[in-house]
């Protein structure tokens, strides 16, 4: 290819100096109407494109108008351009086509998942990725909903990846501010699929939320075990009487297992059913049952549990 010296006399020095040649070819019909491009660029900017629809060169810029002079004046370099279909386009589709590579169809892999770093942040906005990968070909659109309706303004996607397998990726990502009871999905359009491939995602599906259920669960079991024991140690420590008014825990260990044990329990379902632990009400509800503990005539280490159970009861109502 021959270039004009008016194209780069001013810029040969330049620290950001490119030259950039597109080959395309597009194929409709499978040989039967190929459209043959070949598109120049200057530092990422194109400047001129040989359209085969026109059989000539055509400028984008003035900085490329002088080139597209200078060629399409040249009929031996114009014939080597129409001479592209035979010699590249069509010699490439057969070969993809031996590989099965023409009217290949893969179908899209998606997940959605919240970024680990607006995780458990206490800030209003959060950001939701939507993971497409593993798709061929890589013409693909990927919408955004939000409680049904569509979500435009603050979404953002990255470029398409190529896994190096003949298949891409794409991460399309939601900014959004997060609510109780807000389902979110993510909507995939491509060749491969009959229909549009959804991905809905809930607050309560988040890497958080299952850690937080998984804590509960467990601060459950542990829970269970601590007032059994709790229970055995007290129903014991029965057997001996003190001049105090009403039954007692006289064996302080029990009475401490069964009191600590109780906000455990509660705790640990309010993480199941996605609330959070008050830690001030369990406290009150212990002072609570050490003042009317005697005037009851039960044991203080029941009537704490009993009063933060209660509490917390009275506490979750109010929270709905």
């Amino acid at each position: 290819m021959q270039f004009t010296p008016e194209a780069f006399e001013a810029d040969l020095d330049a620290a950001d100096y490119m030259i950039e040649i597109k080959a395309e070819c597009h194929y409709n019909n499978g040989t039967q109407n190929v459209r043959y491009l070949q598109r120049l660029f200057y530092n990422q900017q194109e400047f001129a494109y040989y359209d085969s629809d026109v059989g000539y060169y055509i400028p984008k810029t003035e900085f490329g108008r002088p080139d597209v002079e200078y060629w399409n004046k040249d009929k031996h370099h114009l014939a080597d351009r129409r001479g592209a279909i035979e010699r590249f386009c069509k010699p490439c589709f057969e070969a993809w086509e031996n590989i099965g590579a023409i009217g290949r169809r893969v179908e899209p892999s998606v997940t959605v998942s919240l970024m680990p770093q607006h995780e458990g942040s206490d800030t209003e906005q959060h950001m939701l990725m939507c993971t497409v990968f593993d798709f061929f070909p890589s013409a693909i659109k990927v919408k955004w909903y939000r409680n049904g309706q569509e979500e435009i303004e603050q979404v953002q996607a990255t470029e398409l990846y190529q896994n190096g397998d003949w298949t891409f990726q794409i991460h399309v990502m939601l900014e959004t501010d997060i609510q109780k009871g807000d389902t979110f999905a993510c909507e995939v359009h491509h060749s491969s699929l009959k229909t549009p491939k959804r991905v809905t995602w809930h607050p309560e599906t988040s890497d958080s939320a299952r850690h937080k259920q998984v804590t509960g669960i467990v601060g459950f079991v542990l829970g269970a075990v601590f007032i059994i024991v709790g229970l055995v140690i007290y129903i014991r420590g029965q057997k001996v009487q003190t001049s105090f008014r009403g039954p007692q825990c006289e064996h302080y260990a029990g009475c401490l297992l069964f009191v600590y044990s109780f906000p455990v329990v509660l705790d640990a379902v309010g993480e199941i059913l996605k609330k959070f632990p008050s830690i001030l009400l369990c406290y009150f509800g212990l002072s609570f049952s050490v003042v009317l503990a005697p005037f009851l005539e039960v044991c203080s280490c029941y009537m704490a549990a009993v009063s933060v159970l209660l509490i917390r009861v009275v506490d979750e109502v109010f929270r709905v």
